[in-house]
């Protein structure tokens, strides 16, 4: 057959093929180990693999994998409900199955080795495998054991039937299943989220349109992975995660049907689809906190209605039902019994060859058996009657051992031997002569068919991409700081020896090995780094569905826009930074942008816009919340600052504008002229400005009435390792973080002068405060008068949210990186410091806060 797939598809399948023969990778086994006990869990964990298989398959447009995997978990789904139960012919159908899957996988590799990969789309061309009587005995076994009327009823738990949360407690799920299902579902549901929001404006987009039915299937997958490792029927039955299962069905049903029918989504269709996503989200934070949220029968009546409005969706291949066989011509079916045929002679021979072993006879026979079978079925395929009843004479044979009829005796296993040459050699004849591969189109940049022998699973690509816990990456990011800072003793060390005992030579061999430590230091460093690293694209994409509600609800045409969205950001710092942007765009929207009405009244266009903008600066990433709105406007700002009693007229007078507006960063103050339900209590800013210093970053404002807003965020790129300028005040070391430093200084005291109680001093022409470190740490501690000509003053001069000031003392000595460790007990109640570090000597200095100083 013939497989048209995108090129951008293409690595897609390459992932994909990886993780199937992964996944069936060691199946056999458990399968095998089946048959000596059944076990829920072994079931399962042949269940899952295929069930991933299958979904992927289906988007990928692998119809041959897909028909097959699915049968193959409908059966394995009757077993775990215990419609069937375990025997001989179960695990032969089984192990057929698994054989047939991989080898219909390692065909896919073939064709795309031999594909032509600068068209687009490409073309693959796939040899086809005939299976249909693996449907066929599949199908058999599930008639065998097929489920009453009663078993077959929805199991869909009413709202008042659901497990209590003592219940859920005691349910306990095997390697930690639920918290990969619940980290895989809430990616899934924001990326869901994103591809409806895409598809408003692009309701005919079907590469959105197969997302979304691939996210949703995979999380209904899942669910109803999970959901069966439950032992109790009944707490299956009652489970949250079973009504879970059931809306992401219905929903899927929607994408279902457009995908079918190659119809677009209406408006009305992806808003239900949008509380779809709301309500699974909410329950999937219910199963996490054990507090089941039930099914929203009206939300789900609203996704079957809408289903049946799109068109009835194409069931075959989910119903059970297989859809017919692809086969190009006879030749191709005939090529493809014949290349079953061969492998199935090379296994059985590689059984017998394996009888002579203790260890491994029991595998061996249960290979040789369903070796057998499957010659005995080609062969009445191909009309070899002959051949079929040969075939059929060894498997008594072998029965008869299996069976332990003749167990042990070697002149029975050389009977079996001489039997399977009788077989094996006319029917190698056959395969000789009779058979070719079926012609492929001519292609004249495709390479030529090589052998069509299939390899070994076994022989499958290794997966290139491991997932590890952020915990394991954390611990690693903090031993990596640890080492950056022990790697700072060598030059220390080398000096002592150096100077201190004459040891030149030795000296500088410590120092050559300090530096080969600090490079490899520097590198895992990066490395580590990078892993922890995530595009600030990730947080941005979360406010799209944000600004699409606040633009119904404020009833305001608003666009949102992105820029620099492949910055990079420390993954933690990414995770708290959304909490702050949500506060900053509500205000945007609801404050800053003005209504169609008035954007028409001073000439703007009606859409007002939001842009979020990320860039990197030296050590520090910026985000800019950008607006085309109606400014802030310093006067009102004023006002309101004297109304609340925040600040004096005497001293809103010493303020510029840009500080007069950084004031709405302060707790409590709103400049919103009234309160509505998206903003202006005032308790947002504040929070914004806390929640950003947390992670060491910085906020500030500038805003020119009439034309717009700009909100900027700095943040470090990491909180794992800092750097510091390490300053002594008072007898005591400390360090000031550099992203706060604008420079350092020595000046005659002369030149510090005072105005009323402030001692002021001009530095690049710019007139800043003076402080004393050692005084703002101690109040009891007076400073000695430093306007004297006999001392020189050591100064560092700050930068906090753009306020200046300069900082005395007592000497700086030189740069270095730190990890912060956090403060406990007494020392965390002292105001401006931030954490501790242990230098490589054993020596503890304390970390300064520059903006809880002063």
């Amino acid at each position: 057959m013939e497989l048209s797939i995108a090129a951008l598809e293409l690595e897609i399948l390459t992932d994909f093929l990886d993780e199937a023969l992964e996944h069936l990778e060691g199946i056999e086994e458990k399968i095998l180990q089946l048959e000596s006990a059944e076990d829920l869990e072994m079931v399962n964990s042949i269940f899952r693999p295929i069930h991933t298989i299958k979904g992927t398959a289906s988007f990928l447009g692998l119809n041959d994998v897909k028909y097959l995997s699915h049968e193959l978990e409908t059966l394995l789904d009757d077993l775990r409900k215990k419609l069937i139960s375990v025997s001989g012919e179960l695990i032969d159908v089984l192990l057929d199955g698994i054989d047939t899957l991989a080898k219909m996988l390692a065909e896919v590799q073939n064709g795309m080795d031999n594909a032509d990969n600068s068209t687009d789309p490409v073309t693959l061309l796939i040899l086809d495998l005939y299976f249909a009587d693996k449907i066929e005995d599949i199908n058999e076994l599930k008639h065998s054991g097929a489920a009453t009327d009663e078993q077959q009823q929805d199991t869909v738990p009413p709202a008042g039937e659901m497990l209590t949360r003592e219940e859920l407690l005691s349910i306990t799920y095997p390697m930690e299943m639920d918290l990969a299902f619940v980290e895989e579902s809430r990616e899934h549901l924001e990326e869901l989220e994103q591809s409806f929001l895409a598809l408003e404006s692009s309701p005919d987009n079907l590469d959105l349109i197969n997302d979304l039915f691939r996210g949703l299937h995979s999380i209904k997958g899942s669910a109803g992975v999970l959901v069966s490792t439950v032992e109790s029927e009944e707490y299956r039955r009652k489970h949250p995660l079973t009504v879970f299962q059931t809306l992401a069905h219905a929903a899927e049903g929607m994408i279902q049907g457009a995908r079918d029918s190659q119809t677009a989504l209406k408006p009305e269709m992806i808003e239900t689809l949008l509380l779809v996503v709301d309500r699974l989200g909410a329950m999937l934070t219910g199963f996490v906190e054990t507090t089941p949220v039930p099914q929203d029968d009206e939300l789900l009546d609203a996704c079957n209605g809408r289903t049946q409005t799109i068109v009835q969706h194409d069931t075959s291949g989910i119903s059970g039902q297989p859809a017919p066989v692809q086969r190009k011509n006879d030749a191709g079916v005939k090529f493809a019994l014949a290349n079953t045929l061969s492998q199935s002679l090379a296994a059985t021979e590689a059984g017998l060859n394996d009888l002579t072993d203790a260890n491994k006879q029991g595998a061996a026979l249960s290979k040789i058996v369903r070796s057998l079978t499957m010659i005995i079925k080609v062969c009445n395929k191909a009309d070899l009657d002959v051949h079929a009843d040969n075939a059929d004479s060894v498997l008594s044979l072998v029965n008869l051992l299996r069976e332990g009829e003749k167990e042990g005796e070697e002149s029975f296993l050389i009977v079996i031997g001489e039997a399977f040459a009788s077989l094996q050699q006319p029917l190698l004849e056959y395969l000789e002569v009779g058979c070719s591969p079926p012609a492929s189109p001519p292609q004249s940049t495709r390479t030529e068919k090589q052998d069509k022998t299939l390899p070994p699973v076994a022989t499958h690509k290794i997966a290139s991409v491991i997932k590890v816990p952020q915990e394991r990456l954390d611990i690693l990011m903090n031993l990596v700081g640890e080492l950056i800072i022990s790697k700072s003793s060598f030059p220390e060390i080398a000096r002592e020896i150096t100077v201190d005992h004459d040891l030149n030579d030795l000296g500088k061999r410590v120092k050559g090995a300090g530096d080969h430590v600090g490079r490899i230091t520097d590198e895992l460093q990066n490395i580590v780094m990078q892993m922890r690293m995530l595009p600030v694209g990730s947080v941005f994409s979360k406010f799209k569905r944000l600004v699409r509600d606040l633009s119904k609800k404020l009833d305001k045409k608003i666009a949102l826009k992105f820029s620099g969205e492949e910055t990079e950001l420390d993954k933690t710092i990414i995770e708290t930074l959304g909490d702050p942007m949500v506060h900053l765009i509500r205000n945007c929207a609801d404050h800053a942008l003005e209504g169609v009405a008035e954007r028409q009244s001073v000439g703007k266009s009606d859409e007002g816009t939001i842009l979020l903008k990320a860039y990197n600066q030296g050590q520090n990433v910026i985000i800019e919340i950008i607006d085309d709105g109606r400014g802030i406007d310093p006067q009102n700002i004023r006002v309101k600052a004297v109304e609340k009693g925040y600040l004096s007229l005497e001293e809103l007078e010493k303020l510029d504008d840009q500080e007069v507006q950084n004031l709405i960063f302060r707790a409590g103050f709103s400049g919103a002229k009234e309160v509505s339900e998206v903003s202006g209590r005032g308790v947002g800013m504040d929070v914004v400005r806390t929640n950003v210093e947390q992670i060491g970053g910085t906020v500030s404002l500038s805003s020119t009435a009439g034309v717009g807003t700009t909100i900027t965020i700095t943040l470090p790129l990491t909180l794992a390792v800092s750097k510091g300028l390490e300053v002594k005040a008072a007898k005591h070391h400390y360090y000031l973080p550099l992203d706060y430093i604008i420079e350092t200084v020595k000046i005659p005291p002369s030149l510090v002068r005072r105005h009323k109680d402030q001692q002021m001093v001009v530095i690049r022409k710019d007139l800043l405060p003076v402080f004393s470190l050692a005084a703002l740490l101690d109040s009891s501690f007076i400073p000695a008068n430093i306007n004297t000509d006999n001392l020189e003053l050591s100064l560092v001069v700050l930068n906090m949210n753009g306020k200046k000031a300069a900082l005395i003392v007592d000497c700086f000595y030189t740069e270095n990186e730190f990890v912060i460790k956090p403060l406990t007990g007494s020392l965390a109640k002292i105001p401006g410091l931030s954490g501790a570090t242990i230098t490589s000597s054993g020596k503890v200095i304390l970390i300064l806060d520059p903006l809880k100083l002063f």
